[in-house]
């Protein structure tokens, strides 16, 4: 994957009338959001998770993993 912001969308909608799709949530960002719950959800697993910042750049990191991963990439 080239751009991991180009992942597609989490929960695309159809627009009334079937025109178009809504974006939504990218990939990214959904995967991004659900791996900040479960760190802040369980802290001191990881040096970094006892801030924001940090737990902010693990959940991102953790979801560009994802990705690669489900890309096939190694």
């Amino acid at each position: 994957m080239s751009n991991p912001d180009e992942s597609g969308t989490a929960f695309p909608e159809t627009r009334p009338g079937g025109y178009g799709t809504t974006a939504g949530l990218s990939k990214r960002e959904y995967f991004a959001i659900r791996f900040a719950a479960a760190i802040v959800a369980h802290p001191g697993a990881h040096p970094d998770d006892n801030c924001k910042d940090g737990v902010a750049d693990l959940a991102c990191d953790y979801a560009g993993a994802l990705l690669k991963r489900l890309d096939g990439e190694a």
